[in-house]
């Protein structure tokens, strides 16, 4: 008969993955919550009492994930979070986007968004990687991760809840580089604003992108391969 066995990522391996996020986490090594992270993938699945760590059934770009709300290790989201707290908004997105329906109003902010030039953090801000507020972003541009925050916090000013929405840090397996989008849980699924791409679309229409951890403002996501199913054959007695 046939035995499916769900295949686990062995911790090491999931450090493996993170580190190769390194200036998109932190310049100075892996934080302890992520090294925890790393070291009970293996636990069943359940919740962690220590790390608030909960495996989960969904999946992103066909990747699972593995929940935290030990946000303290993500400095550069919670301090471009502390920094927008005191920031005077300089774009409302009720200028440029009309009432209309759900969809109709995702894919105006995308645009809206998207028509903002690209610049990178080394050339923007002498520095690696540096999380932009929406109003950094609108007056010195941005590279991907401000994209995607600018959508995330256009969007929370038009009533979405903001715990349906990620800033999803990734790979681009087709251009060989780390990138990072806006995803939003809807009744149509999961959908992906990306600077990349004019129109909003499925993650499932996606088949290039390889998640490594999203994020919001109550908790962040490790993805790691989807359970693989392993064919045993047994002989028959």
């Amino acid at each position: 008969m046939n035995v499916s066995r769900p295949m686990k990522m062995r911790p090491r391996r999931l450090l493996n993955l993170l580190a190769a996020a390194g200036l998109l986490l932190s310049s100075a090594g892996l934080p302890p919550v992520i090294a925890n992270a790393g070291a009970n993938a293996g636990a069943s699945e359940g919740a962690n009492a220590e790390t608030g760590q909960r495996t989960t059934g969904t999946a992103l770009f066909g990747w699972s994930e593995i929940r935290s709300e030990q946000l303290a290790a993500f400095t550069k989201w919670t301090g471009m979070l502390a920094r927008l707290g005191t920031e005077t908004p300089q774009v409302s997105p009720l200028d440029f986007v009309p009432a209309g329906n759900r969809l109709a109003e995702l894919n105006a902010v995308n645009r809206m968004v998207n028509a903002v030039s690209y610049v990178s953090d080394e050339e923007n801000w002498g520095a690696a990687d540096h999380w932009a507020t929406p109003g950094e972003f609108y007056s010195r541009s941005g590279d991907c991760e401000d994209f995607a925050i600018a959508k995330y916090v256009a969007l929370k000013q038009l009533g979405f809840d903001p715990a349906s929405m990620r800033i999803v840090v990734l790979v681009d397996r087709q251009r060989h580089k780390h990138h990072a989008v806006l995803m939003i849980d809807t009744d149509m699924g999961r959908l992906i604003l990306d600077n990349q791409i004019a129109e909003v679309v499925r993650d499932t229409d996606i088949k290039h992108y390889q998640p490594i951890y999203s994020i919001n403002e109550s908790a962040w996501w490790l993805h790691v391969a989807k359970p693989q199913t392993k064919l045993v054959a047994q002989r028959n007695p």
